[in-house]
């Protein structure tokens, strides 16, 4: 439940890659989300690394790899945000290629 759970976040952390034309406001409580996630992050690696145990055993190997693979794509996506919305913006020639691209 908590892998399937992790998806669907992982999914709205993606739509909100695609918003344009933020403002200062909006641009802040990105911020916010990428650092709760970050946290969330943090707290479901913690959780898989005391499934080391049960892992090591053998038992729900597939789901726990599911589980991982999911809090990897969570990583992904608070890393895409942070490279759209504050690394990215700032380099000229993404800013130029954006421009064209939205003439498209």
């Amino acid at each position: 439940m908590k892998t399937e759970k992790i998806i669907e976040i992982n999914e709205s952390i993606e739509r909100v890659t695609w918003f344009n034309d933020l403002d200062d406001e909006s641009l802040m409580l990105i911020n916010d989300l990428i650092s709760s996630i970050k946290d969330l992050h943090s707290t479901l690696i913690r959780q898989y690394v005391s499934l080391n145990l049960i892992r090591s055993k053998g038992i729900a190997k597939e789901e726990i790899k599911n589980f991982k693979n999911t809090i990897d794509d969570l990583k992904e996506n608070y890393q895409d945000l942070e490279s759209v919305y504050f690394f990215l913006p700032e380099i000229p020639d993404f800013k130029e290629t954006t421009k064209l691209l939205s003439l498209v």
